[in-house]
Formats: structure tokens, sequence, C-alpha cells
């Protein structure tokens, strides 16, 4: 899909063999990320069509929308990265808020390393 960067293929390697569970899941989401943006900008290409988002922010759900609406993704491989997601917004935007102990913390983390780099197996096999 696109051309991986030295970063990128240096900090897979480190995210499939080792390193703080933690870090592997924000290395991994975004990876996930990247490649949603980068799959929906080459669509975009392919079929001409000029489009500038107004926002970095807005990048992400744009090029979403684009995926789901071309059925770019499988239902299940998108099934994926929003169970992904959910994980991810669990750990990092509800943590304090409901109650864990450090047992349930680690196993959601591990959760989402798991979907994580399935989302990334299946997103690097993709290619328009």
């Amino acid at each position: 899909m696109f051309k991986y960067n030295e970063l990128y293929v240096e900090e897979l390697k480190y995210v499939r063999k080792k390193g703080a569970m933690l870090r592997n899941v924000v290395i991994l989401s975004a990876m996930i990320e990247a490649h949603i943006i980068l799959l929906a900008n080459d669509f975009l290409k392919k079929h001409k069509v000029m489009h500038k988002s107004s926002s970095e922010w807005q990048d992400y759900s744009f090029s979403k929308r684009i995926i789901e609406n071309n059925s770019l993704l499988l239902p299940k491989e998108l099934k994926l990265i929003s169970d992904f997601r959910k994980h991810r917004k669990e750990i990092f935007h509800n943590l304090f808020r409901i109650e864990l102990k450090q047992s349930d913390f680690d196993n959601l983390i591990k959760e989402a390393y798991d979907v994580g780099l399935q989302a990334v197996n299946v997103l690097e096999s993709k290619e328009l």
C-alpha cells in the first residue's frame, strides 16, 4: 500500500518481539491511523478525486468513511479496527474514570495489543 520508512519497519519489529505493552499500543495506533489515511488517499487518487482536509483531525474520520462507503475493507476487518479503538479509548481516555485493578489494566493493554497487531497485519496486506 505504501512504502514503509525505516522507522516504521524498526518499530514493527520491536512491537512484534518485545517492548513495553503500553508503548506498543501507542505505536500500533499510529500505524493503523497511517494505513487508514493512506488507503483512502490511494483510492481517491486512483479515481482522480481531489480532496484536502480542512484539518489533520478530519483526516482519519474522512478516510474511514471512504473505506467503509467503498468497501475497501471487509466488515470483519473494520470491526477489528473498531475493537482496537474501543480498547485504546478505555486505556487512554477512561483509565481513571472506570475502576480497574492493575491486573485488569494489564489485561486490557494485552487485548488492545493483540487486536491492534491483527489490524496492522490486515492493513499491510491491503493494496489498491
